[in-house]
């Protein structure tokens, strides 16, 4: 069976649909000048969204000084199910932390 190729637009979604759901976030680094790549990435980003039935914002930095802005897609909410999945991993990774913390990996 031969995998159906997927656009330039498609991969871009998916890739934001995979952060997305991994943790919260999409990060892109475009140039300051090129705005049709950062109109692309908040596109897309929206796109996501509303596919999968969560409310996300967009953010596109100030020009650092190399001419660079980020594009940010974040969650603001989620399915229950969604964000029940978030915390858990946010308490497992303080564990992590703590438990390091108490095993002397940190001291």
């Amino acid at each position: 069976m031969k995998a159906i190729p997927t656009t330039h637009a498609q991969a871009l979604m998916a890739s934001i649909e995979a952060s997305l759901r991994a943790s919260g976030q999409y990060l892109a680094n475009c140039e300051a000048a090129d705005s049709a790549r950062v109109q692309e990435v908040r596109s897309a980003g929206r796109r996501v969204g509303r596919i999968l039935g969560w409310s996300v914002r967009t953010i596109v930095s100030p020009p650092a000084p190399d001419s660079t802005v980020n594009v940010s897609v974040v969650v603001m909410k989620s399915t229950p199910l969604h964000e029940e999945l978030m915390r858990i991993r946010d308490r497992k990774a303080m564990q992590r932390v703590i438990n390091r913390f108490n095993t002397g990996l940190y001291s």
